[in-house]
């Protein structure tokens, strides 16, 4: 069962990476256009859904962290199954919010003329690029989270 906790390890770890790299990109990146006496600008301020993605994020990556510190120290089987149990949160809190910000990219990217909101991404394409490669950062901390939880179904010895 050595195998699987170290495997365990590696996932956490490349789980943690591409969760913080997805809050990185969605915190770090903004854009603004002007367009005479008009300004467009664009950050994770824009909108909610990308707030939570970043925070979401950023949560899930400093769990992945802690869990593989407190792995790392501990033998217990039944905390390493506590951990588990907050892994299957923590992917689907992201699984969430990377869905919840896609939304909102979505129509950033095509608008929806059925309402009246036009696209945003012609006129600030390099924010929109880097947000694509945040959510799809995001979508994979999600499949490593997962590949996490199912760890925990390999039956641990007592």
């Amino acid at each position: 069962m050595a195998g699987c906790r170290s495997g365990q390890a590696f996932f956490r770890a490349l789980a943690a990476i591409a969760t913080l790299t997805a809050a990185l990109l969605m915190g770090l990146t903004q854009h603004t256009v002007d367009f005479g006496v008009i300004s467009m600008h664009a950050s994770y301020k824009s909108s909610i859904a990308f707030e939570f993605f970043m925070y979401g994020n950023a949560i899930a990556s400093g769990y992945s962290l802690l869990s593989l510190l407190l792995m790392a120290f501990s033998g217990n089987n039944f905390f390493m199954h506590m951990l588990d149990m907050v892994s299957y949160m923590a992917m689907g809190g992201v699984m969430g919010i990377a869905t919840g910000a896609a939304a909102i990219g979505y129509v950033g990217k095509y608008g929806n003329n059925k309402i009246g909101w036009g696209q945003v991404c012609p006129y600030l394409g390099n924010y929109c690029n880097k947000m694509m490669y945040s959510f799809g950062a995001s979508y994979l901390g999600f499949i490593l989270l997962f590949i996490v939880s199912l760890f925990s179904a390999i039956r641990k010895p007592n």
